[in-house]
């Protein structure tokens, strides 16, 4: 009774912390996921709710710590700890590692696969890492849980962008910038620029055989 009576209080304070995030008041917040953790420290999404907190601190070192913590005591709540990897490849990525950050990130796919948001922030790191064709597998991975998910689309877009497929990537944007309600998304507009002006170069340029007949017919005129 005595330990049921523990967790109980854990869990009874951590709903407070949760009531006090939900306003914004980040720093009590704070010392009720740092009491429940005390408290009863077993219970690992608490340190995962303290770290996202300490995130939304910009004290993503002291996050970065909490979430170390938590995965070293190896939960076997798998997508608890799947996302305690990708709420540490976000504080890794926040400082620059990106290689640590993707590690973790396909870490947290690997334990919990059934989360979109896992998968973006996965592609979103294969897209830094300059691993497009990967960046797409992701994105499109992410689809298959929300498919009319635009940012995710316009995302697509830009991963077809990179690897030169630009009449799928004209798609994608045209689609994404629809599902968002033609509202002005920066991002959209700047890539369908970017991704039609290089269709118009490429469609405006002759191919080889236009060379040829142009180059035959320019050497006539001169022999002639």
């Amino acid at each position: 009774m005595v330990h049921e009576s523990r967790l109980d209080f854990a869990v009874h304070v951590s709903g407070l912390g949760l009531q006090f995030f939900s306003v914004g008041k980040l720093n009590l917040a704070d010392r009720m996921f740092k009491a429940a953790i005390k408290i009863a420290p077993e219970l690992v999404e608490n340190w995962n709710r303290r770290g996202i907190v300490l995130m939304a601190m910009n004290r993503s070192d002291e996050a970065k710590k909490v979430f170390t913590e938590a995965i070293d005591m190896h939960s076997p709540d798998k997508a608890t700890l799947g996302r305690l990897y990708h709420n540490r490849s976000i504080c890794l990525q926040k400082n620059g590692e990106v290689e640590s950050a993707l590690k973790d990130s396909i870490k947290s796919v690997e334990l919990f696969p059934s989360s979109p948001i896992l998968w973006e922030q996965q592609g979103q790191l294969y897209y830094l890492a300059g691993e497009f064709a990967k960046a797409k597998e992701s994105f499109e991975a992410a689809l298959t849980f929300c498919p009319n998910d635009p940012m995710l689309i316009g995302f697509c877009a830009g991963a077809n962008l990179a690897l030169g497929k630009l009449y799928e990537a004209r798609e994608q944007i045209y689609v994404a910038i629809y599902l968002s309600g033609n509202k002005e998304v920066p991002l959209f507009h700047s890539m369908k620029d970017v991704i039609l002006a290089r269709i118009r170069a490429i469609e405006s340029e002759p191919d080889d055989k236009a060379i040829f007949s142009m180059y035959e017919a320019e050497s006539s005129k001169i022999l002639h």
